[in-house]
């Protein structure tokens, strides 16, 4: 896509990581003087503000995602597999399966 808005892909040594390849953009914006405008995140201010925003979206949605499918979850491993224990004995002549609950969890 970038190509067909006529750009180039510039390769830099991947020794010099990051940094290298952000001198190579900053050497390549000033030769081409003001018709180049770099976007650069390292320099932006509202960046690490618009990581917390989504990031905290994120934890908040995973949060309540976590939430919702892991109580009911708790519910019938309580019903399926430790209300037979307390029941076991106190009803009688009345055995309990617990196994094919347990399979059914896992």
């Amino acid at each position: 896509m970038l190509k067909a808005f006529g750009a180039k892909l510039v390769l830099t040594p991947a020794d010099k990581g990051m940094k290298g390849a952000i001198a190579k953009c900053n050497q390549i914006a000033a030769n081409l003087g003001a018709d180049c405008f770099v976007l650069d995140q390292f320099s932006n201010t509202d960046n690490p503000k618009c990581h917390r925003y989504i990031k905290r979206r994120r934890y908040y949605f995973l949060t309540l995602f976590n939430v919702v499918f892991l109580v009911p979850r708790l519910i019938f491993i309580f019903i399926g597999v430790y209300l037979p224990h307390l029941l076991q004995g106190k009803v009688p002549d009345q055995r309990y399966g617990i196994k094919p609950m347990v399979k059914l969890i896992f």
